[in-house]
């Protein structure tokens, strides 16, 4: 797998860890299967509002863009549920937009919407405001996940948690928990390197 990876990863070829997302979109991209882009795809839209003209409909939306795992901010003291309700809560811009109405840049508010949920949901916590800043805050989150999309709600079950363990992007060590077997087979273990241990799914 590694040299199939490392075929257009060099970095990939000395054995040295790497980092598990960008492993991860590396592998899919070398897969290039449509069956799993589309088990995997979520898609996202970007709504603009420009709320100092007094017009709550003056708004634009940008193309949706699709994406095969959620990267969503970490915010502090929080769950994953306030994680995901913080990424598509209506925020400022510091920046102005460019207004179709007034045909200048204005002051602008952006809020996100999950327009497309996938079959399986892949989300990665950005723990990272730089190469070496890590974003140490706790994160709760139970076994089943509720995820708003459109108007319906997606339901899922938690199966696999990637660890990084240390503080810079650069340095660090990686480990998993994952449910693995089949029916009452089905237990939690927890990888690490060439270690797999049996552990309580609490």
């Amino acid at each position: 797998l590694r040299e199939i990876i490392a075929e257009q990863w060099p970095k990939a070829k000395d054995g040295s860890e790497q980092d598990a997302h960008e492993l991860l979109t590396r592998f899919l991209e070398q897969l290039n299967d449509e069956k799993i882009t589309d088990l995997l795809k979520i898609t996202v839209c970007s709504e603009i509002r420009f709320p100092g003209l007094g017009n709550v409909n003056q708004f634009s939306t940008e193309q949706p863009e699709s994406t095969l795992c959620l990267t969503i901010p970490v915010v502090p003291e929080v769950s994953l549920e306030q994680c995901l309700h913080d990424y598509t809560e209506v925020k400022e811009l510091d920046e102005l937009m460019f207004c179709e109405e007034t045909k200048t840049r204005e002051k602008a508010t952006r809020k996100l919407h999950i327009v497309g949920a996938p079959e399986c949901l892949i989300i990665q916590l950005a723990r990272f405001h730089d190469i070496s800043s890590k974003v140490s805050t706790f994160v709760r989150y139970k076994m089943k996940l509720e995820l708003h999309c459109k108007e319906k709600v997606e339901h899922y079950q938690l199966n696999a948690v990637v660890n990084h363990l240390g503080h810079k992007m650069t340095t660090g060590h990686y480990t998993a928990y994952c449910n693995v077997g089949e029916g009452n087979d089905r237990f939690w273990h927890l990888f690490n390197d060439n270690v797999v241990t049996k552990v309580d799914a609490t």
